[in-house]
């Protein structure tokens, strides 16, 4: 998916710029395994990774862990947080519950 940010110059006229855009992938089963982010980096033309997010779906606990890409090592560091979430077996909706935030 891709996101544009939109500017207006001194005559009004409307341009949009590329701003973000994600990757997702999906396990087989069609559960969402993690997202990926990327910024548009102007001066390069070129996208720039920027973090991730990777979910785990486990015995009525969601969780989500977010890292950020280290452009030196050229890898995704270790997560700097992570939330949990319970799914409320008893709502119709089945909505998720916050249960831990590091």
């Amino acid at each position: 998916m891709y996101v544009y940010q939109e500017t207006r110059n001194l005559k009004g006229l409307v341009t949009l710029k590329p701003y973000l855009k994600y990757d997702y992938s999906y396990a087989a089963d069609g559960i969402l395994t993690s997202k990926i982010t990327y910024r548009w980096a102007e001066s390069q033309d070129n996208w720039v990774c920027a973090s991730r997010y990777d979910y785990t779906l486990t015995n009525g606990t969601y969780s989500a862990e977010y890292s950020r890409y280290n452009h030196i090592a050229k890898r995704f560091d270790q997560p700097v947080e992570k939330m949990v979430y319970l799914l409320d077996s008893e709502s119709e909706k089945d909505l998720p519950i916050l249960y831990a935030k590091k």
